[in-house]
């Protein structure tokens, strides 16, 4: 709309101006000087007053931010267009006997006008800096870049800078930056996931596997974890009890995006998302804890309905699911010995009743999860009995 209303400006000055097309030129050098220094000092101006908050946004949120400004080609298109004018108006005022004024003056009019939408238009590019928000939109879109060109660095780097951007927004309590973080990774992760299963990164991460050593997939999983690993710390640290439920959210669909890659990847985030449950327990975020139990029972579904499992090795995978549901389980009833037995046993009365259906029956790996269920319950049903014999605790008021 800028353009647009700057040229009908110009448009109507050219039309109304007195003298203009008169040659009566001699008023014209000093409306272009005036015209390169109102675009040269804007923008130098405009610049300056972004720099100051863009280094506390640097030191505050983003440390590569400034690496960010200084790559990207687009600014400084921008301050070649302006600086292109300002030595034109200058070679105007030098030059302007010798050129034909009744047409280049209308030129000159019309470059000004593109100078002060160019001006505008840099503006609002480089405010964009300034939102948190955006810059975290643009480390999504970096790192799926550097997932669709094969480039693993360029997809590490902004896995790390995403994850300090989290880590900064927890220590000053920025929920809905670290929210829009976590809610992130699992979009770039099925990228990952997704790109992972071509030919092309099949072969690549062969190769890398012979050449270092390292299972790319298993590398960058386990590169994510330990970052979000600090992300939940900070976290409790700083009582943020909501960044805390986001997080197992964030956990849950890894594990299920894991699961429909390899259930072998699935073992550890599943161990990793119990350790933040119990930890969110330790500060009494009992919430957490309750949806870290329901979390982990419909990532046992997920993977039974949205898996081929025909062929597939169920042991590891719900093995973890297993130990994550009893551990919470146990760890509950240490908090609180009135807790009812019978409802702690429920998410693994569910999942057993899921191997019973006549799909899982069948499968090879049935029997012994099924073993691994009625282990946890015959514990738990010990335990109600030795507690069901116990006499009841007379206090010294009733018994006086």
């Amino acid at each position: 709309m800028l353009s647009l209303f700057t040229f009908i400006f110009v448009i109507i000055s050219s039309l109304v101006w007195p003298g203009i097309w008169q040659e009566e030129w001699s008023h014209l050098p000093y409306v272009m000087l005036t015209g390169a220094a109102l675009i040269f000092f804007a923008t130098l101006f405009i610049h300056l007053l972004i720099l100051s908050p863009l280094a506390n946004i640097q030191q505050n949120f983003f440390p590569a931010v400034m690496s960010y400004v200084q790559r990207d080609w687009a600014i400084y298109l921008r301050w070649l267009f302006l600086f292109v004018f300002v030595l034109v108006s200058c070679a105007g005022v030098v030059w302007m006997a010798d050129w034909p004024l009744p047409w280049i003056f209308p030129a000159w009019l019309v470059y000004f006008a593109l100078s002060l939408d160019v001006v505008h238009n840099s503006t609002l590019y480089l405010i964009r800096f300034l939102d948190p928000t955006q810059l975290i939109e643009q480390l999504v879109k970096q790192a799926k870049k550097g997932i669709l060109s094969q480039k693993d660095l360029l997809f590490w780097n902004a896995l790390d800078n995403l994850s300090e951007a989290g880590l900064r927004g927890v220590e000053r309590s920025q929920l809905a930056l670290g929210t829009q973080v976590l809610q992130s990774m699992p979009e770039i992760m099925q990228l990952f996931f997704t790109s992972s299963r071509s030919a092309g990164r099949k072969n690549q991460d062969q190769a890398i596997q012979k050449e270092t050593g390292k299972d790319e997939v298993g590398y960058t999983l386990f590169y994510l974890l330990q970052r979000l690993e600090l992300i939940n710390d900070k976290a409790l640290h700083g009582h943020l009890e909501l960044l805390c439920r986001q997080m197992i959210v964030t956990m849950s669909k890894l594990i299920i995006l894991c699961a429909k890659f390899d259930l072998s990847t699935v073992s550890f985030p599943t161990h990793l998302l119990t350790k933040f449950a119990l930890r969110a327990q330790q500060r009494h975020y009992d919430e957490v804890s309750v949806l870290a139990t329901s979390s982990l029972l419909e990532i046992a579904k997920a993977i039974l309905v949205e898996v081929d499992i025909t062929y597939a090795e169920l042991q590891e995978p719900f093995q973890a699911i297993i130990n994550g549901l009893a551990t919470i389980a146990r760890k509950t009833f240490q908090k609180d010995k009135s807790t009812n037995l019978t409802l702690l046993m429920e998410p693994l009365q569910q999942l057993k009743a899921l191997f019973a259906s006549p799909k899982l029956a069948e499968h090879r790996d049935t029997p012994k999860i099924m073993q691994m269920i009625n282990n946890v319950l015959d514990e738990f049903h010990i335990l109600a009995d030795v507690l069901a014999r116990l006499p009841p605790i007379v206090s010294p008021s009733e018994s006086s």
